[in-house]
């Protein structure tokens, strides 16, 4: 158990050092540009999540400030996503799909919500189910972009620009799995003792 702390530990670490330094270089490159600060806060948001993350592994109490920041911050990266996809496509002349809309209207009622409901005893009862649900949801805004960046490939006649939303999307389908993986990690719920 402590030598999976550790590894979880450090892997948390580098991630948050990765996010820093990708959104301190967009920053510095084009502090102006609408895409590079949407970035920057998104690797902002990424950065304190695997801080709050670290300090989770360190105490795994869910009803700790470290948890309930973490939570949090998982619920509020939808809308930076959101956002970041809207400027991507728009800066492309690109259609934007109304579920980027509506998820960008809902997310701020829900972080209220969440935010309120963290006030009552309900919370510390329901709190660990709901960090997991959170956690899993997140494939609902990662969907939308893969179902954008989709769409939008079809709509460019560049083979260049074609070719780089392409990747796009198969990143995007890489990194959705992988986080899914992680986030089941994570939670425990496939969670087995080797025989001895």
């Amino acid at each position: 158990v402590i030598i999976n702390m550790q590894i979880d530990s450090i892997s948390l670490i580098i991630a948050a050092c990765v996010s820093l330094a990708l959104g301190v270089a967009c920053i510095l490159r084009n502090f102006r540009d609408r895409l590079c600060a949407y970035f920057a806060l998104i690797c902002t948001l990424l950065f304190f999540h695997d801080v709050g993350s670290f300090f989770h592994t360190i105490d795994s109490n869910p009803f700790d400030l470290a948890a309930r920041v973490h939570t949090v911050l998982t619920l509020m990266l939808a809308p930076a996503l959101m956002l970041f996809l809207r400027q991507l496509l728009t800066a492309r002349a690109l259609k934007v799909s109304n579920s980027v809309t509506i998820l960008l209207w809902a997310s701020p009622a829900a972080i209220a919500f969440l935010i309120l409901l963290m006030s009552f005893d309900l919370y510390s009862r329901i709190a660990l189910l709901l960090d997991h649900v959170i956690h899993i949801s997140f494939v609902v805004p990662a969907f939308i972009w893969l179902r954008n960046l989709k769409k939008s490939e079809k709509e460019l006649r560049l083979s260049r620009e074609r070719l780089r939303l392409r990747f796009s999307f198969l990143a995007g389908v890489m990194t959705t799995f992988f986080f899914i993986t992680d986030a089941v990690g994570f939670s425990g719920i496939l969670s087995f003792s080797l025989p001895a």
